[in-house]
């Protein structure tokens, strides 16, 4: 079985937080959390142990059934094996990571998820220090307007284009 129980075996939640992997356990309590407060659904991806002494990676989906008072009754979900999909995303993450050419993602609301490290070469930052920034301060001030406008008018009708258009693209580095 996924878990290593038997089918008629019930899991609760003790029982699942034990195989949880350590690093995954504070996000996997936040998830469940956020979903027992609200009375939404849950999602949290997370490792198992596969029994063959590496781990295999799932994503559980759901919601609290929640009785009188906030204490959930019982969880109804589904729990699925996304090892494949992980070990796709972090080669093509290892993919992009190794490209000479500067590579960001970033999000509808312009906070950079991604770059890569030649991307971080370009603007004079290492490691992770673009993710979380807003794309636009890598914009020289006088084209952030623009730029924020045309960000916006992308996220509602994408299609694919040349950065920049026809003209040049202009980038501010870290040190200004």
């Amino acid at each position: 079985t996924l878990l290593g129980f038997d089918q008629d075996q019930a899991i609760d939640a003790e029982t699942l937080r034990a195989i949880i992997h350590d690093a995954d356990l504070a996000a996997v309590a936040a998830a469940f959390t956020a979903a027992r407060e609200s009375g939404g659904d849950f999602r949290a991806e997370f490792r198992v142990p596969d029994g063959s002494g590496g781990f295999r990676w799932l994503i559980s989906v759901g919601r609290h059934d929640v009785g009188k008072g906030r204490d959930p009754t019982w969880v109804q979900g589904v729990l699925l094996d996304i090892t494949e999909r992980r070990h796709l995303e972090e080669r093509f993450r290892q993919v992009v990571q190794a490209s000479p050419v500067g590579k960001l993602v970033v999000e509808q609301d312009g906070c950079i998820v991604f770059a890569n490290e030649a991307a971080g070469r370009i603007f004079g930052y290492v490691g992770d220090q673009l993710c979380g920034m807003k794309v636009e301060e890598l914009v020289p001030a006088s084209l952030r307007g623009p730029h924020s406008a045309q960000r916006d008018a992308y996220a509602r009708h994408p299609e694919m284009r040349r950065m920049g258009g026809r003209g040049d693209l202009s980038g501010l580095q870290r040190d200004g």
